[in-house]
């Protein structure tokens, strides 16, 4: 979900979406050093807890699992966080294109991954920002030989406008 963002000179474009969508945290603005103002590219909200990423670990196992099962893990879960953030009808048809490139094969992972690192997996990318996620899966997508690349940045763009509309409105 996205926050509420309070009408305020600091917001900056890189705060929109805050916390699911937006950049880093602006390290000159936390030291009241930002010289760029309400044109940072940054973020100019608190952020409480440090984001959830993938270890080393982790991304070998993205890596080595076959293309179905990668399909079959992370994106029903990039699905599920798109949309509860933005169900409008540009938005879901971006994700049934994405789905379709994929040829999405719902199934499992194989049991050369352990249950308990399945586990954690699926726990950490439902556990990590929209936009992480989508960087995680625009990384993926090459080792996996898909061509999601225009969709996903049109994607993140679809939805940072949004948030930045709710920005201007708010």
């Amino acid at each position: 979900t996205i926050a509420p963002i309070p009408a305020d000179s600091r917001i900056s474009p890189g705060s929109w979406g805050h916390p699911d969508l937006c950049s880093r945290p602006c390290l000159y603005f936390a030291a009241g050093a930002c010289t760029n103002g309400s044109n940072c590219e940054y973020c100019h909200l608190e952020h409480t807890k440090r984001p959830a990423h993938l270890d080393k670990r982790q991304r070998d196992t993205l890596r080595a699992i076959t293309k179905s099962e990668w399909v079959a893990l992370v994106m029903p879960i990039l699905e599920s966080r798109v949309l509860s953030l933005d169900s409008s009808p540009e938005t879901t048809a971006l994700v049934e294109q994405m789905l379709q490139v994929c040829d999405l094969e719902l199934g499992s992972l194989s049991k050369s991954v352990a249950p308990q690192g399945q586990r954690m997996l699926m726990l950490t990318l439902r556990a990590m920002s929209v936009r992480a996620l989508i960087a995680s899966v625009q990384r993926s997508c090459v080792a996996h030989g898909f061509e999601l690349d225009g969709l996903l940045e049109a994607l993140l763009l679809k939805l940072k406008l949004r948030a930045g509309v709710l920005a201007a409105e708010a």
